[in-house]
């Protein structure tokens, strides 16, 4: 199994970051991070980590200021799957996870995840749906 997140840096081409069975990398805006999102100023210098495992993927947000959103959900800690799209800072980012038999995508993940937005608790306190 593989883990593919995609993102659209600065320049307006596609990024990707791989992992493997049992790899993890840290993201964030600086040096301090594994994988470096630097044109992002509301991601946090440190801001969350993904676990590909064999199982498949985790998510955990790693105390950032503006936290992490998995398909529009705040999150500290989560499984993710093929489809998913993360938030951190203004970055979206689309999940994509292959088995080892062959590709097992959605079809544009990227397309998916463009629309989706954090879903914040509105002012009166009800909970959106």
């Amino acid at each position: 199994m593989r883990l593919l997140l995609e993102y659209t840096p600065d320049s307006g081409s596609t990024a990707s970051i791989w992992l493997s069975v049992d790899q993890a990398v840290t993201i964030g805006r600086t040096a301090k991070a594994d994988n470096v999102i630097a044109h992002d100023a509301q991601m946090s210098s440190l801001h969350f980590r993904v676990e590909c495992g064999q199982a498949g993927g985790r998510v955990r947000d790693l105390a950032s200021t503006n936290r992490t959103f998995l398909n529009g959900q705040k999150i500290v800690d989560a499984v993710i799957r093929d489809g998913d799209c993360l938030l951190a800072g203004s970055t979206k980012l689309a999940v994509r996870i292959e088995s080892m038999r062959g590709t097992d995508p959605v079809e544009s993940p990227r397309e998916s995840c463009a629309a989706l937005v954090p879903r914040h608790p509105p002012k009166n306190g009800s909970q959106n749906r």
